[in-house]
């Protein structure tokens, strides 16, 4: 935010141009979801209908209108498993590095990235384990992670604001109790209650995807973000799930293309699956309250 202040001063205009950069951004996560949908399915269709998914997700909107440094690691991050899907298929090792790019851009844009870095952490060993990925490559992933850090912490050494930096992204955070924010028995029922219908297709969709085999990273990865984000953070907000939005969008666009077979019907659940979120467009405050 710091650059639109500079070119527009301390005025409304700085307001207005920070809420356009922050929907360019939510723009650029719909368009990656939608490529994700195509990369791991070659179905535009299910492109298409997995964006609208996305976009009515009331976690995923709700926040991605705010001016929050929450939309660009969101984008950083999805960009991120985009070029680790692209490189399990075509094995590049430019793929390869351009996700561990990403993934330290998001985690320099927020620490709370740790949860995606966990999450793929997680989905490396299964890759390990069932041969998909080499440990050299592992560790080349792992090295162009720390590289891409390197230079902001070697900032934060040498001018001394290292402590100050670890005091107030991790020691405060690690130390806050559940004071504010939602129970995550609250939260997850309010998610599934907001949009209900592309939860349920979730839920078929990951079970389709996992019986088949079919864009089986997608699937697991899905579900350890979701694990990850529910068992490391004591205090849960709603913008801790927009990482998810996207998966949970693409899996729930497939199962949605696969169960229906006419577009008709597929227009129809759709329109079903998206009218209480766009219901809640309008009085946002009561999805806060």
């Amino acid at each position: 935010i710091v650059p639109v202040i500079a070119a527009f001063g301390e005025t409304t205009a700085s307001i207005f141009a920070s809420r356009f950069l922050m929907f360019v951004m939510m723009s650029g996560i719909l368009l990656v979801t939608y490529i994700i949908a195509m990369r791991e399915f070659g179905k535009r269709e299910i492109g298409v209908i997995s964006l609208i998914l996305t976009s009515t997700v009331v976690v995923f909107y709700g926040e991605a209108i705010e001016v929050r440094p929450d939309v660009p690691q969101a984008l950083a991050g999805l960009l991120s498993i985009y070029f680790l899907f692209a490189y399990s298929e075509n094995k590049s090792r430019l793929n390869l590095a351009l996700s561990a790019v990403f993934l330290a851009v998001s985690f320099l844009f927020l620490q709370k990235a740790i949860a995606l870095i966990i999450a793929m952490g997680f989905l490396f060993l299964y890759d390990l384990y069932r041969r998909r990925l080499s440990i050299k490559d592992a560790f080349f992933f792992a090295a162009i992670f720390i590289l891409t850090l390197l230079p902001y912490y070697a900032y934060l050494f040498l001018s001394g604001a290292l402590d100050k930096y670890f005091v107030m992204n991790w020691t405060l955070n690690i130390y806050i109790r559940q004071t504010q924010g939602y129970s995550k028995y609250y939260l997850i029922v309010e998610i599934f209650r907001e949009n209900i219908i592309t939860c349920m297709l979730y839920l078929l969709g990951l079970v389709m995807l996992l019986r088949s085999g079919k864009a089986r990273q997608l699937a697991i990865l899905s579900v350890l973000l979701i694990v990850t984000v529910l068992l490391l953070y004591e205090n849960l907000w709603r913008q801790y799930f927009m990482f998810t939005a996207p998966l949970v969008g693409v899996v729930a666009g497939y199962a949605l293309y696969t169960v229906f077979n006419s577009r008709v019907s597929r227009l129809i659940v759709i329109l079903f699956a998206v009218y209480m979120p766009l219901g809640m467009m309008h009085d946002f405050s009561s999805v806060l309250s």
